[in-house]
């Protein structure tokens, strides 16, 4: 659990670190390559307090299943707040 807070709190607080571990995962991507996939597809959905927005996560959901061809669950199932 704390691994995973300070995982969250490196993307949402620590961009610059974000981004270098972006670029190591994803190794075909320039540095300011590894910026845009951060800002597209990362920094804007992760908080440092592990919060989700479940609108987005249904979203994401729904694509991944309909690639899949899968039937989709609810985010809420998924994400259960306290």
């Amino acid at each position: 659990m704390r691994a995973n807070q300070r995982a969250l709190r490196t993307i949402s607080e620590g961009p610059d670190l974000a981004v270098d571990y972006i670029a190591s995962f994803l190794n075909r991507l320039t540095r300011d390559e590894a910026q845009q996939h951060y800002e597209r597809y990362v920094g804007p959905y992760f908080t440092s307090d592990g919060r989700v927005d479940l609108d987005v996560a249904q979203q994401a959901i729904d694509t991944v299943a309909t690639e899949l061809g899968v039937t989709p669950v609810a985010a809420a199932e998924i994400y259960q707040s306290d």
